[in-house]
């Protein structure tokens, strides 16, 4: 979306706590992935939680 600062689609920045946030949501429910300092941190956990929860579904062919 061309509102997202991340570049990452789930990581967004919760300003109330000052963390980086890592989500996903697989078959309609959303799963946490943890809040971080960093947001290269929040980036990995995201991306690590799209194989975990895609595999080889995944839409980039990665």
């Amino acid at each position: 979306m061309k509102n997202n600062s991340t570049g990452v689609r789930g990581v967004t920045f919760d300003k109330k706590r000052n963390k980086w946030v890592a989500q996903i949501t697989f078959q309609r429910k959303n799963h946490s992935l943890g809040r971080y300092d960093d947001k290269e941190d929040a980036i990995k956990a995201r991306l690590e939680g799209e194989e975990r929860f895609f595999g080889k579904y995944r839409m980039d062919g990665k």
